[in-house]
């Protein structure tokens, strides 16, 4: 051990004053002292009464000697011992009480004649009260059992001579005997009565000890009483120290000589320390470039010298700002597996941490931290929530979708491709065996209100409308239809607006978005995730739209609501002009112009009937107009269109009042979309538009309405009346004035499709787009030209990502990232995970490589570090949000616990190191000590230094270098035994904390080395482990010291899993903290090591009963009821085949966990299953499923053999699918 070799465990005279006091006191009683007649007088003692020598004698009274003494005599005491024995033990018993009372009296008295003054001294008051107040009692009583127990034995007690203040009455006698019980021996029940007295004098004799212990050293130093023989007594002793420190230095210079002179070795020197920074330059400045071990000042030592840090790594400075930070985390909690065999994704969750630099200041300065990767939301409350709901799903933009107030059905056609809707209807016919609904339910229950569909209006987004999704009546179709009806009274579907919608999509026309419902039963993204799509239609059928312009040749615009269809005067050649953007602004399959009349004469059935005294055969049919769109600037002839329709119709002989015009062969409009047209360029109707209108021309009969015509066939009427022998004027036939139509409700009612194809053609796709909703990167476009299927909703790979977006970034450049990392508190513990980063590139994301990470002191964001990329040539700042910003994207794909909490976030950053010099104090460097650089640099407008330095050690100890120097000794710096090779390689390397070897087989010279790291409280598990470098530095190291026919394999320690299954119930904390106080709790139980910072108590290849972990588990204050409880341990054992243990199912009722392997160190997970209770009621543990087991992969149970095998996942070229890992497995 390290104190064995310490010289100060072994010092030649190790006394101190005190023990020097006591010493010459003693010596004193020894010499006899001669008077002025030679005559024998004493001895020497009374030359040293003195207040410090009775402080010194109380203080080293040895009580406990007594107080052994004592339990001995009780345990000696026996009801079958002799009655001379048991006399004889109390009368041994007596005189241990009668010493104590005997050596406060002498002291008392002592301290009575040491006291020159009036005034009381501090231990002659402290005596003198406590045997006033709590001793005379017991005094009177133990002096006065003196006289009974002098009956049986002789003893020479005194009491006489004690100091009045005992109040000693010699004539008072009291028999010990009396009062005892008579089934027992009378020294029994004297023995009982001594025990009673002991104990408040045991307890004054304690309290006096302490309290000349602290009266000693005033009284040594400060007392002005002492007589002038006893200061020059002192005054010695005070000389004698340096003849002690001499002759007690003996066995450090021989060490020394030893050590030092003969074998020349030397203590290790400074361990520098390190400290990063993060400079500022002028913002006019493109790069400013700082060399490798560039000085700069860090303030001064003691002595006037500067303290000077050195760069670690050359750096190119800019003006690159991190401007925002987000994170995303996809959660599948197995506690929801909605009844399916299927990994179901239960949510996934976001957070935008800062939207600008301003937000990155504010973050970096106000002392919060976040999770790097983000964490589980499930069973948190609303307080404790750290992420929101992520906002994710897909968008469709289409000149189709635009529609004023009508009543609209929109119907989006999604076409499948065959193996997305395969796994789709094998999901859901997995679901419904398993929970024994029908296809038809499972699919309503999946779907229904599965997403919240909203649309642009003129007032935002919309959203309060009904919507279906069709069941399919053919799955091989792969079609499913979402079905939007849309009332009349709702808003307009407009273009979107930037201003107004403020969701940054780059389009001009509508937009649908179809977000997934979070609060839905099932999470709609289990079903679409993988899902693609070959095509989209969509689908738009409008009636009764009546916000249109309406236009005559003779009045201009018609806004009342009834008009004349053509005027006062309507005659063959009239025109109506009907303004419609919708019309005009898609594609159209089918149109219907609908209007009512609201003046047709009362008296006539039909319009035969009404011009019957015309006499020119005008009939209902003979009303024909010709309908025609403004395209190009102009209308297309009657002969090239032949767009001819009748304008009344016969219901049982009589003129209807309705009409109902349709043109089903729309290709004769010769309609040419313009996409964006808006209601502004149909405000006033002129022979200068492009288009937006239709013309209603009456083309029959050729009379008009008989406006023309009228005066003739009146005339003829007066003649023909004129000529007849009727006298009456009411038998005179008169032709009716020409009819002017009047109509009212003209509405228009079309229907428009599209169809959004990915063709992967490379063409150009009309202005139809469909947009991927992601939480973090927003509305992605997809170029349906570009692919020949696309995701429904954006693929989430990654079980955790952090975004990074940054400012002013040119391509080719270097980003020095810096890390303030803080361990995660709330995880249990940590296993290893890789982290990839990617970046915004013209081509949307991709992977550095690499040697585009030229370091990463960050060990994948577990720790305090500088990340330095160097970028590539093809980055963008507007693939990803549109925004202008370059993105770093850092993602995990399981595990993403073993992520820590980022504090701080910087850029410029890099690594300084100490130069140590002579002189250097190599103390820790408070925060913002870099002042600037030795020679200082243009440019630089400031130098920040947010943390202490780290790393320094100070220079070896003498008790650490005596250790090496004798271990080296030991094995001649050629380690041979095992022991040898843990102490060379823990002083070779000081960031290692635990070195152990194990032989592999016993008959050669393979040995497997563990190795641990040192890590702090704040560091994550993970990092006891070796990196490959690590691993690499330490066995080039130590091969040039063993044997070359050693082999030497470096390891690293194997994370054993356990997991507890129990139901409980907490007391008065929310379940979510619960689960996790209590996951802590159990890192802490199963891994002490982990808050000492030490590895002298860590179980390796160990094992630990159940019923600890059981008994443990029910005595955590806050769990009020506990039950169902088992254990489930994972592991490997030797042979490398993992062994699942549950207690539930164990048959043998085994007493351990017991590791697979002697490098193993089992750690508990947080995907404990810990069910909530509401009551509390016993339940029997369970059996673990298999579904259970499944922990970031699903399992196959392929038999029952018991060795365990990965297989590679298979991946085809075009399938996405992720095959289960397929296992064998040994269930103990």
């Amino acid at each position: 051990m390290l104190s064995n070799l310490n010289p100060e465990n072994l010092l030649i005279d190790d006394r101190k004053i005190d023990d020097l006091i006591i010493y010459v006191s003693k010596l004193s009683n020894l010499i006899q002292f001669y008077d002025n007649k030679n005559k024998l007088s004493g001895n020497w003692s009374e030359f040293f009464s003195d207040e410090t020598f009775l402080l010194c004698e109380i203080s080293k009274f040895d009580i406990e000697k007594y107080d052994i003494l004592r339990l001995n005599l009780i345990k000696e005491f026996d009801e079958f011992s002799s009655e001379n024995e048991k006399k004889e033990i109390v009368i041994q018993f007596y005189n241990i009480i009668y010493v104590y009372l005997r050596n406060i009296d002498i002291w008392y008295k002592k301290s009575l004649k040491n006291n020159l003054t009036i005034k009381s001294s501090y231990i002659e008051y402290e005596i003198e009260q406590a045997i006033i107040n709590k001793l005379n009692n017991s005094f009177k009583t133990f002096s006065s059992y003196h006289e009974s127990l002098n009956e049986i034995t002789e003893l020479e007690f005194r009491f006489s001579d004690f100091n009045l203040i005992w109040s000693f009455n010699k004539n008072s006698h009291k028999s010990i005997f009396e009062d005892i019980d008579q089934s027992q021996s009378k020294f029994s029940s004297a023995l009982k009565k001594l025990i009673l007295l002991y104990k408040p004098i045991h307890l004054v004799l304690q309290s006096l000890r302490i309290k000349a212990k602290s009266f000693f050293q005033i009284s040594l130093n400060n007392n002005d009483n002492h007589n002038p023989h006893i200061g020059l007594l002192f005054s010695f002793f005070e000389l004698f120290k340096h003849y002690q420190k001499e002759i007690n230095s003996f066995s450090t210079r021989h060490l020394d000589f030893y050590y030092k002179n003969i074998l020349k070795q030397s203590p290790k020197q400074n361990i520098p320390n390190k400290v990063y920074i993060n400079i500022d330059i002028d913002e006019n400045m493109e790069s400013l470039g700082i060399d490798i071990d560039r000085s700069l000042i860090a303030g001064q030592e003691i002595d006037g010298k500067d303290i000077i840090y050195n760069t670690n790594h050359e750096i190119v400075l800019n003006n690159s700002k991190v401007e925002e930070i987000s994170s995303m985390y996809v959660s599948r909690n197995k506690k929801f597996d909605f009844e399916s065999s299927f990994r179901i994704v239960s949510g996934i969750y976001s957070k935008k941490l800062a939207n600008s630099f301003s937000d990155v200041n504010e973050f970096n300065s106000n002392n919060e931290t976040f999770l790097t990767l983000g964490e589980d939301q499930i069973f948190k409350s609303i307080d404790e929530k750290t992420m929101e709901t992520a906002r994710l799903g897909f968008a469709v933009s289409s000149p189709t979708l635009i529609s004023e107030d009508s009543e609209r059905t929109i119907i989006f056609d999604l076409f499948f491709t065959q193996d997305s809707i395969q796994y789709l209807s094998n999901l859901i016919i997995n679901i419904s065996n398993h929970n024994k609904k029908s296809e038809e339910q499972v699919f309503s229950d999946i779907f229904y209100n599965s997403f919240i569909i909203s649309y642009t209006s003129d007032f935002g987004w919309f959203s309060d409308f009904d919507y279906s999704v069709e069941y399919p009546e053919d799955w091989t179709k792969g079609i499913i239809s979402i079905k939007i009806i849309i009332s009349k009274n709702l808003p307009p579907i407009n273009r979107y607006i930037e201003e107004i919608h403020k969701q940054n999509i780059k389009t001009d026309f509508p937009v649908f978005e179809f977000r997934l419902n979070n609060q839905n039963f099932y999470y709609p993204y289990s079903f679409f995730d993988g899902i693609e799509i070959s095509k989209i239609d969509i689908n738009a059928k409008i009636k009764n739209l009546k916000n249109i312009k309406i236009f005559s040749e003779d009045e201009g615009a018609l806004t009342s609501s009834d008009i004349e269809l053509f005027g006062t005067n309507p005659k063959k050649g009239s025109k109506l002009f009907i303004g419609s953007i919708e019309i005009f602004c898609k594609k159209i399959e089918n149109l219907v112009i609908d209007w009512n009349y609201t003046n047709f004469p009362n008296d006539f059935d039909n319009l035969k009937e009404y011009y019957d005294s015309y006499n020119r055969s005008i009939l209902d049919q003979s009303f024909e107009i010709n309908i025609s769109a403004l395209i190009d600037y102009k209308y297309l002839s009657n002969s090239e269109n032949n767009l001819n329709f009748k304008i009344f119709e016969l219901e049982k002989n009589k003129t209807s009042s309705k009409i109902s015009i349709e043109i089903d062969d729309i290709g004769k409009l010769k309609l040419k979309p313009s996409y964006h047209l808006v209601n502004e360029d149909i405000e006033n109707y002129s022979k200068d538009l492009e288009t937006g209108f239709l013309k209603i021309e009456l083309i029959n009969p050729n009379c008009g309405f008989g406006f023309d015509i009228y005066p003739i066939v009146l005339k003829e009427s007066i003649e023909k009346n004129a000529k007849s022998k009727k006298n009456e004027l009411d038998d005179l036939n008169f032709p009716n004035e020409p009819f002017i139509p009047i109509i009212s409700d003209l509405s228009i009612s079309y229907s428009s499709k599209s169809s959004l194809v990915f063709n992967n053609s490379g063409d150009k796709i009309d202005n139809d787009s469909f947009f991927l909703i992601h939480p973090i990167e927003g509305y992605k476009k997809i170029e349906s030209n570009n692919m020949s299927f696309c995701p429904i909703v954006p693929n989430m790979d990654s079980q955790g990502e952090l975004y990074l977006g940054i400012s002013k970034v040119k391509n080719s450049q270097e980003i020095n990232l810096f890390f303030e990392i803080e361990k995660n508190t709330s995880s249990s513990y940590n296993f290893s995970s890789k982290l990839e980063w990617f970046y915004s590139s013209n081509n949307g994301w991709k992977k550095f490589e690499n040697s585009s990470i030229l370091y990463d002191e960050t060990y994948h964001l577990t720790k305090t570090g500088v990340i330095s990329f160097r970028l590539n040539t093809d980055c963008s700042n507007l693939s990803i949000n549109n925004n202008n910003l370059f993105y770093l994207k850092a993602c995990s794909k399981n595990q993403v616990d073993q992520f820590s909490l980022i504090k701080r976030l910087l850029t410029n950053s890099v690594l300084c190191t100490q130069k140590i010099s002579s002189g250097s104090s190599n103390n820790t460097l408070l925060p913002n000590s870099i002042q600037d650089f030795e020679k200082p640099l243009t440019g630089i407008i400031k130098i920040n230094q947010p943390l202490p330095s780290f790393g320094g050690v100070k220079k070896e100890n003498d008790q650490h270098f005596y250790r090496r120097v004798s271990e080296l000794l030991s094995h001649k710096n050629r380690p041979s035994t095992k022991k040898d090779i843990e102490n060379f390689l823990l002083t070779k390397f000081e960031w290692l904390g635990f070195v152990k070897c194990y032989k592999v087989h016993e008959n050669d010279l393979k040995i497997n080395l563990l190795c641990l790291k040192k890590i702090t409280h704040n560091q994550n598990i993970d990092e006891i482990r070796l990196s490959d470098a690590d691993g690499q530095e330490i066995l080039n190291y130590i091969k040039e010291f063993i044997s070359p026919f050693t082999n030497i394999i470096i390891i690293n320690p194997i994370f054993e899993e356990f997991w507890i299954k129990a139901k409980v119930k907490f007391k008065e904390l929310p379940s979510g903290k619960g689960i996790a106080k209590l996951n802590k709790d159990l890192l802490n139980f199963f891994c002490p090591w982990l808050l000492s910072e030490s590895f002298d108590n860590i179980n390796i290849g160990g094992s630990i009963k159940k019923s600890e972990i059981i008994n443990f588990i029910k005595a955590r204050k806050y769990i009020k009821f506990v039950t169902g409880i088992s254990l489930i341990h994972i592991k490997t054992n030797k042979n490398g085949e993992t062994e699942i243990y549950d207690s539930a199912s164990d048959s043998l009722n085994l007493n351990h966990l017991k590791s697979g392997t002697p490098f193993s160190i089992i750690i508990p997970r947080n995907y404990s299953q810990i069910q909530i209770l509401d009551e509390e009621k016993y339940y029997p543990p369970t059996k673990t499923s298999f579904e259970e087991l499944t922990i970031e992969r699903n399992f196959i149970i392929t038999s029952e053999k018991s060795n365990f095998k990965t297989q590679p996942i298979i991946k085809g070229k075009e399938d996405k699918t992720n095959f289960p890992s397929t296992f064998n497995f040994k269930f103990s």
